[in-house]
């Protein structure tokens, strides 16, 4: 259940998790780590009903309105593998392509009484490499377009092309009132409070709600944003979580959104180089190589965090890695041609990930 009502510069969303048999039981205080990322699959929110007098033809015929994308395959093993990216083709196409962007404040209150507001944060985001121009190897502009025209360098270089972010417009800031059955506070090891709230009742509940109430539109990135706030994996997984993009449609399945959520966070709760955008980085840099949670590859592996997986996740394999930008953390990110074991690859300079880190395709894991 949800309902809402505006209250100044804020919109309050109460978030009712509903207790059913197998549903997520309480979350309890805990100490936080080790940190991770998670890459949910696409949902179907059928709390979002289709637009008035659509019947879900378009569902059947394709025309499903969303970001701008496109599609391509490689083949690796004999076997095709296909995926969906942000933007054209740049085999095919140097086009400019911007997608619109909304931030979407959070801030979540606990139980207790205890909230975690980004504030601030809010405008230092805005004014971030991710949506302002700096200098890069690649060229001056965004963060994440300066890594997918270093991923794609043998098609980009000396071109045009660029998928660029619009000028993020903010929205009223959001107040979700967390039940004590789907959130708590947590103590980093670094001695900071942390807000951990229940992945399936982030996904499930506010994300819907927010997208209801605010009526954003599929064809804009939403950037869903907090401040030292984390996710509990669902399901009994390990970790605490940092980050994630995902993409869900309407009941017809017309209309897909897509959306990357992560916090502001503060050196006394996570390790200085993943402080302040460094968690938006790398989710931002995953939405545009994987925007609807779909892509998947032979399998690879990053342990301990990141068990033989075979998910397109530009950032899992390199989390941790960052380096300094205009004042903010930045984290590097894998290219198409590590996970496609090309050879060599198709990046800027042969690279295999935007700074070099990774300089060799990785071994094909065995999944369990």
């Amino acid at each position: 259940m949800s309902g809402a009502h505006r209250s100044g510069a804020q919109l309050t969303v109460v978030v009712a998790l509903l207790l059913v048999a197998g549903a997520a039981s309480a979350v309890v205080p805990r100490t936080l780590g080790p940190f991770r990322f998670s890459s949910p699959r696409r949902r179907v929110w059928s709390s979002i009903a289709p637009p008035s007098g659509d019947l879900g033809e378009g569902a059947a015929t394709g025309a499903v309105k969303t970001v701008p994308f496109f599609t391509d395959s490689f083949v690796y093993a004999d076997q095709t593998f296909t995926y969906d990216m942000v933007g054209t083709d740049p085999r095919l196409s140097h086009r400019r392509t911007v997608v619109p962007v909304v931030i979407v404040p959070l801030r979540f209150v606990f139980a207790g009484g205890q909230s975690f507001d980004p504030g601030k944060t809010t405008a230092k985001l805005r004014r971030s490499p991710l949506f302002r121009r700096a200098r890069f190897s690649s060229g001056t502009t965004q963060y994440g377009d300066a890594v997918q025209r270093a991923e794609f360098w043998t098609y980009t270089h000396r071109t045009r092309y660029h998928v660029l972010l619009g000028h993020p417009a903010a929205a009223p800031t959001v107040v979700v009132t967390v039940p004590a059955t789907a959130g708590s506070i947590a103590t980093s090891q670094l001695g900071g409070s942390f807000g951990l709230i229940d992945e399936t009742f982030f996904l499930d509940q506010v994300v819907p709600a927010v997208i209801n109430q605010l009526r954003l539109p599929p064809t804009k990135l939403i950037v869903l944003w907090s401040s030292d706030v984390a996710l509990q994996p669902s399901g009994g997984g390990t970790g605490i979580i940092l980050g994630e993009h995902d993409a869900g449609t309407d009941q017809a399945q017309t209309r897909m959104w897509t959306f990357a959520w992560a916090s502001w966070n503060t050196p006394d709760v996570v390790p200085e180089n993943d402080t302040d955008v460094a968690a938006l980085s790398h989710e931002i840099s995953e939405w545009y190589n994987d925007p609807f949670g779909t892509n998947v590859v032979p399998p690879w592996e990053s342990p301990p965090a990141y068990p033989c997986n075979p998910l397109l996740e530009v950032g899992d394999p390199l989390a941790g890695t960052t380096f300094v930008e205009h004042g903010y953390h930045l984290q590097d990110e894998a290219f198409l041609s590590w996970f496609a074991r090309e050879t060599p690859s198709i990046g800027m300079d042969g690279r295999y990930s935007f700074l070099g880190t990774l300089t060799a395709p990785p071994a094909v894991c065995t999944m369990q």
